[in-house]
């Protein structure tokens, strides 16, 4: 008999939730074993289980040095997205709102025929339009990467496995 693909949800019965808790927890530590070794980098897994027992495996034997590496390296981050954030409001503050910006944009294209247009006043309309897609795409990477925070946020902490550089 051959093996079958085994369906993602909660094992109802105590003792084969126990048994393949034990099994997978040795093959994850053996993959963070070889994924180390192979692409020489550090790895570090850490598992708690149910019961409230701490196993753990860290390629450098430094469980604590990865954790303060891991949490430095997740502040920068946080430091990097809130200077992003302050450039981009001060960089566009002056500005009306967006769907002032495109309200206006749109009611002179309206008002004036684009051909009677002098040069200077389509690189006025072309510099404004430019902002307002700036300024949409920047909003768009903000709800995204709140949108991925939010999701890792959502990630049960029973289980850790990080691939630190």
């Amino acid at each position: 008999m051959g093996r079958r693909k085994v369906e993602i949800k909660r094992i109802q019965d105590k003792n084969c939730r126990q048994v393949a808790f034990c099994k997978r927890r040795k093959g994850l530590l053996k993959k963070a074993k070889e994924i180390s070794i192979l692409c020489d980098v550090d790895v570090a897994v850490v598992i708690i289980s149910n019961r409230g027992r701490l196993h753990e495996f860290s390629s450098n034997n430094s469980l604590s040095g990865m954790l303060q590496r891991y949490e430095s390296h997740v502040e920068a981050e946080k430091e990097i997205n809130a200077e992003i954030q302050v450039a981009e409001h001060s960089k566009y503050s002056g500005f009306t709102t967006m769907g002032e910006l495109l309200q206006t944009t749109e009611r002179q294209l309206e008002e004036t025929n684009a051909d009677g247009l002098t040069v200077t006043d389509l690189i006025h309309l072309e510099n404004e339009l430019q902002t307002a897609l700036i300024q949409v795409r920047s909003r768009k990477t903000h709800l995204m990467l709140e949108c991925a925070k939010d999701l890792h946020e959502k990630v049960p902490y029973t289980l850790f496995l990080w691939r630190l550089l």
